[in-house]
């Protein structure tokens, strides 16, 4: 069995995300270059870095997606162009063990591309890089962003290198990271206060899952309202909010249709009962009336003598 998982993330071709699509549905190698129309040697072979970066894991011959690939699915599907205040900000990425350390004569140095690298003296030496602000509308995908992490992560490492910190790679996490989106226009609406949920899940970072809680916070504390969440998974689902609103709006409205044209015809089909009803109601009411005037005629004509008795009266007065 092969599971090789890495945290970091790299751009994939656009046949390597279809191929990655297919995995996700179940297809094996000869399907999937069948599917694609393919060598089965180019499939494998793009699923072998895929293996390596650890997109996919392989058992027993076939290949399933990892939780990075399928957060990488996940998120590269989607626009970033309609979130212009969308920013991601307070990344630091902390190396916990410095493998040599060579010439430092800071402790505060510039990075690459306005980075900021602190190099922190204890019982041994740590190393924090401090990621520059950026906002995610720069890139059209999210996987996109991540691309642009990773480059840059992988640019410091050897800058660090170059400047004599050669740090240990397997010592590397994020220590704390920050997406916010600006909503300035309900800000008059929301108290000078900040408001902050707790996920019941570690959050998910640019390296995989970390090792601190995930939070989502809404902060009007200063400045103009924001919600501010630590965590990608939450992140993923504020961006995409718009589509999934309109793909359950898509997916519902049919049935409202439908229930609504079945309730229509139910509320026609009552209100014909109610006609049948008050037309039978109706011709009970007249067949009563007509039973009651022919019960009072035989009762008067019960009171009067009838040819029978009138004739009986009459034989006796000849006799």
């Amino acid at each position: 069995m092969e599971t090789k998982e890495t945290t970091t993330y790299s751009r994939l071709s656009d046949e390597e995300k279809k191929i990655l699509m297919l995995v996700d549905r179940g297809y094996r190698v000869t399907d999937i270059a069948r599917e694609l129309r393919v060598s089965k040697s180019k499939v494998s072979k793009k699923l072998r870095k895929m293996l390596d970066e650890g997109y996919v894991v392989k058992r027993d011959k076939y290949y399933y997606l990892t939780d990075k690939g399928r957060f990488y699915l996940s998120v590269s599907s989607f626009s970033m162009g309609t979130m212009g205040f969308l920013r991601f900000e307070g990344l630091r990425v902390v190396f916990d063990r410095v493998v040599r350390l060579r010439n430092v004569q800071q402790y505060i140095l510039d990075g690459p591309d306005g980075s900021k690298v602190y190099v922190i003296f204890g019982r041994r030496v740590s190393v924090m890089v401090l990621f520059p602000r950026v906002r995610l509308s720069r890139f059209r995908f999210f996987s996109e962003f991540l691309a642009w992490f990773n480059n840059l992560l992988w640019r410091i490492v050897k800058w660090l290198s170059d400047n004599g910190v050669v740090v240990d790679l397997s010592s590397m996490r994020i220590a704390s990271q920050e997406t916010a989106l600006n909503l300035d226009e309900y800000s008059e609406a929301v108290d000078e206060s900040r408001h902050i949920v707790e996920l019941g899940r570690n959050a998910l970072t640019a390296l995989g899952e970390a090792d601190f809680k995930a939070k989502a916070w809404i902060d009007r504390s200063i400045g103009p309202l924001e919600v501010e969440s630590n965590d990608f998974r939450y992140v993923e689902k504020l961006i995409m909010m718009p589509e999934l609103v309109y793909e359950l709006y898509s997916r519902i409205l049919p049935s409202f249709q439908e229930s609504i044209k079945l309730f229509d015809k139910k509320i026609e089909d009552h209100l014909g009962y109610i006609k049948i009803a008050t037309e039978t109601n109706m011709e009970i009411r007249d067949s009563i009336k007509t039973l009651t005037e022919y019960l009072k005629e035989l009762k008067d004509q019960m009171k009067q003598p009838n040819l029978l008795s009138k004739l009986k009266s009459l034989f006796r007065r000849l006799v």
